[in-house]
């Protein structure tokens, strides 16, 4: 028996050897490592915020507005909370109904006449529609109007987001289930940015190992640039949506081996960016660093990464807490993020955050 057990050890051993000697690394354009970050502090909770609303998935500030996401719904909230326009974008079977409610983060939104509109993907149903925010809080209605419609956006398809008001942008696993396509889809069209094409040979086995390839994508709000956390690698991506450009940003001193990572087991695996934001002026990815425990992933205080859209880094925050998702409102100045362990919205002191970006890249 015991000659049996070692036998099994070794066998283990041995082919998660072979496996890591792969040598895969998902580098897209040019890889710009990051040492350190020019400056870096611990954020100041504000203690006067307060927000009632549980049951957060994401949140958004746009035009002086505050925007939540929970799992059936939207609500739209003033800045400092305290005025409630009423909840909207519900989940139910109902024609202008989603079946999962999108996350406020991923829409897209533009400024059309006097109206703030947003632009929401539900991919169960394959629909792109806009949602006239301005006019809900006029009316209390939802007003919501299907953009277009596609079998190409359907369930089988990972994760979709809006790009603007004609187009979408999808992960989508090829025949094998062993890499995810970056596919732009509009209601006449379908293309995959030719500079994401350079990740395309580094793929997972099996299938089941999928995951270790997942991210969240957030783009510019002009749409004309994207950029991805890997949620098991120690790398953003970020690449334009019309595949003219793209560079890979990693934080230490290497890229992670995707074959190292897919020979450890599940549990091994550290869960390295959680979210990430875009901004007109750069962007922002949680960073947690978590690996499991007996009792499940351990908790950890999120940092947060910052950088311009040329790849440069800004800033590195920490915060007291493990955050799920979080936003930058320039004006007040103030960081909003979701504490994941208490469920509730708290808000940060983000001015030396916004300094450092005024300092490297002369915004307003």
């Amino acid at each position: 028996m015991k000659y049996i057990n070692r036998l099994l050890v070794l066998l283990f051993v041995s082919s998660m050897i072979s496996c890591a000697h792969r040598g895969d690394k998902m580098a897209m354009g040019e890889v710009k490592y990051v040492a350190a970050f020019p400056q870096s502090a611990e954020l100041s909770l504000i203690d006067d915020f307060n927000c009632d609303e549980i049951g957060l998935r994401s949140v958004r500030l746009i035009d002086s507005l505050l925007i939540l996401s929970h799992d059936k719904y939207w609500t739209v909230l003033s800045t400092d909370a305290k005025r409630k326009y009423g909840t909207c974008l519900s989940v139910g079977g109902g024609p202008n109904e989603f079946v999962f409610t999108p996350k406020c983060a991923a829409a897209a939104y533009r400024t059309e006449g006097n109206s703030l509109v947003a632009y929401v993907c539900d991919k169960n149903r394959g629909k792109l529609s806009r949602f006239n925010v301005s006019k809900f809080i006029a009316t209390g209605k939802d007003s919501l109007e299907q953009v277009f419609n596609s079998e190409r956006m359907n369930n089988t398809v990972w994760d979709v987001i809006a790009i603007g008001r004609d187009s979408v942008l999808m992960q989508v696993p090829d025949e094998s289930f062993t890499y995810l396509h970056r596919h732009v889809l509009t209601q006449d069209s379908l293309w995959e940015p030719e500079m994401t094409k350079l990740t395309e040979n580094t793929k997972v086995e099996p299938s089941s190992d999928l995951n270790i390839l997942a991210k969240v994508t957030r783009c510019r709000p002009d749409g004309k640039r994207c950029v991805e956390a890997m949620l098991y690698l120690n790398q953003l991506n970020v690449y334009d949506t019309d595949g003219s450009s793209a560079m890979t940003i990693c934080v230490g001193e290497d890229l992670d081996d995707v074959a190292f990572v897919e020979s450890q087991w599940n549990v091994a695996r550290k869960e390295t960016y959680e979210s990430v934001t875009a901004f007109d002026f750069g962007f922002g990815a949680l960073y947690s660093g978590s690996v499991m425990d007996q009792s499940g992933y351990e908790a950890r205080n999120s940092e947060m990464h910052f950088f311009t859209w040329d790849g440069v880094p800004v800033f590195k925050a920490v915060l007291p807490i493990r955050a799920l998702s979080f936003d930058i409102d320039p004006k007040s100045g103030m960081l909003y993020a979701i504490d994941a362990e208490e469920d509730t919205l708290v808000a940060f002191d983000a001015s030396g955050i916004l300094d450092a970006y005024r300092a490297s890249t002369g915004m307003q």
